[in-house]
Formats: C-alpha cells, sequence, structure tokens
C-alpha cells in the first residue's frame, strides 16, 4: 500500500441555515469545521505502518481574513508540514467558493501511535 502525501483538500460547510446577521456564529461553526480532519493530515504518509493509539491538540490557531458564510460551501485545504517526537503541526485555509482565502488556521497536536500488526501467519 502507497503513502500518501500529508496534504488534503474538500469541500465542507454546517449543515442548514445559521443565519445572515450574526458573524460570530459563523466564525464559532468555522471552528468547529477547522477541526474536522485536521490532525490526521499529518497521519497520511504513515497511516499504513501505524495505528493511533492516542491524538489530542495542544494548541488551535486561527486568523479570519474576510467575510464568510459557513452555511456555504469553502474548500478546505490542509497540509502537514512537519512530523515527530509525537507530535504534528498542520497548517489549513478556508476559501470561499469565489476564490477569496476566508480563514487561516493551525495546529500542533500530540499523535501517539502503535506500529500495526499484521494479522497474516504467513
Amino acid at each position: 500500500m502507497q503513502n500518501m502525501e500529508p496534504k488534503q483538500m474538500f469541500w465542507v460547510r454546517a449543515r442548514g441555515y445559521i443565519g445572515e446577521g450574526d458573524i460570530k456564529m459563523h466564525c464559532c461553526v468555522a471552528a468547529y469545521i477547522s477541526d474536522y480532519a485536521f490532525l490526521s493530515t499529518a497521519l497520511l504518509p504513515h497511516r499504513w505502518n501505524h495505528k493511533v493509539h492516542f491524538m489530542v491538540s495542544l494548541d488551535h490557531s486561527m486568523w479570519f481574513h474576510a467575510p464568510f458564510r459557513a452555511d456555504h460551501w469553502m474548500l478546505y485545504e490542509c497540509e502537514s508540514p512537519w512530523a515527530g517526537g509525537s507530535r504534528g503541526l498542520v497548517r489549513g485555509q478556508l476559501w470561499r467558493r469565489d476564490g477569496v482565502l476566508a480563514v487561516s488556521c493551525a495546529q500542533e497536536g500530540v499523535i501517539r501511535v502503535k506500529p500495526q500488526v499484521s494479522e497474516s501467519k504467513l
């Protein structure tokens, strides 16, 4: 099985209608969305060799650049430039459909893994 680059992109949005007036609610929902599959990006090159035993965020920072609606589709781009010493660093960007960068985020987390044990008796 082939290891993957520590990068992934996918479309995200909140389910349902959040509303027009409360930008703080959109920011809170974007914070929730930004944590989705974030640290797992650091695992992509190692996922066939190791089984995740424990994974938790140490910090999560966000920067809001432009107005956005969390209930509209946004492209979430994640990359992990570094992983080692039981930690992983991941950076992400949420792009609006019109190509405007709405949110940048970064997260470092603890990742404890165990070597993948083969079930084969051969």
